[in-house]
């Protein structure tokens, strides 16, 4: 069964999640640290704010020599932030308080890293959510945070959408910038998968009450959800989501399979009585 105080649909850091992301200006570097409570709870932001500042007053004053060059001469040579090519999916990797700390990460977090570092230092950062590889445009110029801060060609970025997907073909609108729901989206959709992976069915749990907080009744999430119930004994509860799916109105072979599920939940729930 799922462990107590854990309530469904309150992971940790949703409040701070969607809090950051309705302000005027969403704060990218706030929603990311509310994810990263899905490691840590209690995580105290403040360190890791405090860090960004330093950094982002540090390329401040190197960008006089220009914006691409301050970033990646702060972040990629002096401080050697990079990629981690040894656990890729490590959750950490997903956590920005870790990532500020171990200087290793997956490509979007130093992505976020860049863009949050830019920001503070008055520069025009924008993310680039190329499939399977994030990066950052600076001005004019495609760098590549996972790689030291690469400078990339619009050539190389098409070799980087053809190793995700050989039938993928490039177009010029995914240089174009994600928002900040999409990136926390997409972050959430790694950790999900890096646990999942690791069969850490609890954790998986938590992603995916968060990737439902920024969009309610997705269908593929709540079925998803309803199975990690079904996994952890919840079974009233994967009920809940299964039946929440069915109001969608969905077509065969889908609603008879979600019928099916639902009558066996409603037998297990009947049993618990």
């Amino acid at each position: 069964m799922i462990s107590a105080p854990y309530e469904l649909g309150n992971p940790p850091g949703r409040d701070e999640l969607l809090h950051a992301l309705a302000q005027q200006t969403p704060r990218l570097d706030l929603a990311t640290l509310a994810i990263a409570r899905l490691g840590n709870p209690p995580l105290d932001v403040a360190p890791s704010l405090a860090k960004l500042d330093a950094l982002g007053e540090r390329v401040r004053q190197l960008s006089e020599h220009g914006a691409a060059e301050a970033l990646t001469t702060v972040l990629g040579e002096q401080e050697g932030f990079e990629g981690d090519r040894v656990v890729y999916d490590l959750p950490a990797n997903s956590f920005l308080d870790q990532v500020l700390e171990r200087h290793r990460g997956l490509p979007i977090l130093l992505s976020v890293l860049y863009l949050e570092v830019g920001r503070r230092a008055g520069l025009s950062v924008s993310g680039v959510a190329l499939p399977g590889h994030f990066i950052v445009r600076v001005g004019e110029e495609l760098i590549d945070p996972f790689n030291s801060g690469k400078r990339l060609t619009v050539a190389e970025c098409q070799l980087i959408v053809k190793r995700a997907s050989a039938s993928a073909e490039f177009d010029k609108r995914m240089l174009a910038a994600p928002t900040p729901k999409a990136i926390a989206t997409r972050i959430l959709n790694n950790l999900k998968g890096s646990w999942l992976q690791r069969s850490e069915t609890d954790a998986a749990l938590c992603a995916v009450d968060l990737l439902l907080a920024l969009t309610p009744n997705h269908p593929s999430e709540l079925r998803l959800r309803a199975g990690l119930l079904m996994e952890l004994g919840a079974f009233r509860a994967a009920l809940t989501d299964v039946e929440t799916c069915l109001k969608e109105k969905p077509t065969p072979p889908d609603a008879i399979s979600l019928m099916k599920t639902a009558e066996g939940l409603k037998r297990k729930v009947g049993r618990l009585h």
